[in-house]
């Protein structure tokens, strides 16, 4: 355990630095998935918790990991001793995550969050949530900070499924969420979440222990499609599959300025969710 205090006491030096009493850390990665690449195990690695689901908030003095009922008895096997409080969720006497920081937290302070590992209308909520007690959400990477050791992101080439396998090209199923984004009013559908990713593109990779999935983004658009991947990823034929299905290739991290370049005034699609690029 002195592992954890020592992850926490960096954590907090950051935190410190950065003008932040609270740090919000969920056990996600920027894809909503629940099963995640070491590269995001951000609450794993500053709590010891390693269960498939639940928040990290680290106060400046205290800290809690927020669970479900599948996770009572290991979380408090595994928090034992860390320095976290097992926040048994669903039970009337443990507070959500937004009043536990509005009790521990005074007006003026800030939260810190990486973005990243929320939804546009999670984000939002969580914001305006905090403002009820006049406490700020700032974006900001905190673990990135404080996690020395971080691994690195996989770059194990994936693989093309083969269309006697998947039932249809890409170009079929690109020609099939057009038609979807037609019927929404909408030109354009970005997509995070990677098993759609796989299914759409008809790719399968190794980047998450179980789960035949490829970390990557994409934007389908009414005349082009991209996939935004690290270039390592990439091998003689699965460019050649991607370019001759009509896919256009990024790297992974290009997908940040693909959204800013967006035309504001068009309606996209986040997920399945219609969203307007301008909020």
């Amino acid at each position: 355990m002195s592992q954890i205090k020592e992850r926490v006491a960096s954590l907090r030096d950051a935190m410190l630095a950065a003008g932040v009493s609270a740090c919000i850390i969920p056990g996600t990665d920027p894809h909503a998935s629940e099963y995640i690449a070491e590269h995001w195990k951000e609450r794993v690695w500053i709590s010891g918790f390693t269960g498939s689901a639940g928040t990290a908030v680290v106060g400046l003095e205290k800290a809690g990991v927020w669970t479900d009922s599948r996770y009572f008895l290991q979380g408090a096997e595994q928090l034992e001793g860390s320095g976290f409080d097992l926040m048994k969720m669903g039970l009337p006497e443990t507070p959500d995550i937004v009043s536990w920081i509005g009790t521990e937290l005074k007006a003026g302070e800030r939260v810190g969050v990486n973005a990243q590992m929320f939804s546009v209308n999670g984000y939002a909520a969580m914001k305006a949530e905090l403002k009820i007690y006049g406490i700020e959400l700032v974006s900001i990477d905190l673990p990135a900070q404080a996690w020395k050791e971080r691994p690195a992101l996989p770059v194990d080439p994936f693989f093309v499924f083969d269309t006697k396998y998947t039932g249809r090209t890409t170009t079929e199923k690109l020609t099939l969420v057009r038609a979807e984004l037609k019927k929404a009013r909408a030109n354009t559908f970005i997509m995070s979440a990677l098993d759609d990713i796989a299914w759409l593109f008809n790719i399968r990779g190794k980047d998450v222990d179980y789960n035949p999935v490829v970390i990557s983004f994409a934007l389908v658009e009414e005349q082009k499609a991209t996939l935004f991947v690290a270039p390592e990823k990439l091998t003689d034929a699965t460019s050649a599959y991607l370019s001759s299905q009509g896919v256009e290739v990024a790297p992974y991290s290009a997908v940040y300025n693909a959204l800013s370049a967006l035309d504001s005034s068009k309606a996209v699609l986040v997920d399945g969710a219609k969203l307007n690029q301008s909020l």
